[in-house]
């Protein structure tokens, strides 16, 4: 919407909101834009390449949230064991 003033044509707040919020969603969809470009030539890290294939699988965050947590965070060996066993179980 526009509003006459003497003889020059205003934008409303609206439209000059509208018109920078575009801009502003431009400028991030250019930079992550460069940013995808620019990951292409970043090697991939064998264990993260390892954990987004367990993640690919619908069973696969349980999995790797039960084991951390479960498995390698406890002190004790006996329940560090006992969650190996229940988490074995069910490996993705």
């Amino acid at each position: 919407m526009t509003i006459e003033q003497g003889g020059s044509t205003q934008f409303s707040a609206p439209d000059v909101n509208a018109r920078l919020d575009r801009a502003l969603a431009d400028e991030a969809i250019a930079q992550v834009r460069t940013w995808l470009i620019e990951a292409r030539a970043e090697k991939v890290d064998s264990a993260a390449k390892n954990l987004a294939g367990v993640l690919s699988d619908p069973k696969g965050l349980d999995f790797a949230v039960g084991f951390v947590d479960g498995v390698v965070q406890p002190e004790d060996l006996h329940v560090a064991a006992r969650n190996f066993q229940r988490v074995s179980r069910d490996v993705p």
